[in-house]
C-alpha cells in the first residue's frame, strides 16, 4: 500500500510539472501584441467619446492599424 501511495504521490507530481511547462511565458505573450500595430487615432477618439459620457474604457483587445473598420464608426 505504501508503495501505491509513493507511486501516485511520484506519478501526480510528473503529470504537474509538464503541464506547467507548458504554460507560454508572460513575456511571449506580451510580445505577440505589438502596440505600435494599434490604432491610436482610433483609440485616443473612442476614449476621449467614452470619457465626455464618464464611460472608462478597458481595452482588452485594441484596434489595429490594419482592422477594416478604420474611421471608428461601428
Amino acid at each position: 500500500m505504501n508503495t501505491k501511495v509513493m507511486v501516485s504521490t511520484l506519478v501526480i507530481s510528473l503529470v504537474m510539472l509538464a503541464g506547467c511547462s507548458t504554460v507560454p511565458n508572460t513575456s511571449q505573450v506580451a510580445d505577440s501584441h505589438v502596440e505600435s500595430d494599434f490604432n491610436h487615432d482610433k483609440i485616443q477618439k473612442i476614449d476621449r467619446t467614452n470619457r465626455s459620457r464618464g464611460i472608462d474604457t478597458v481595452w482588452i483587445n485594441p484596434p489595429r492599424k490594419n482592422d477594416k473598420d478604420s474611421d471608428g464608426s461601428h
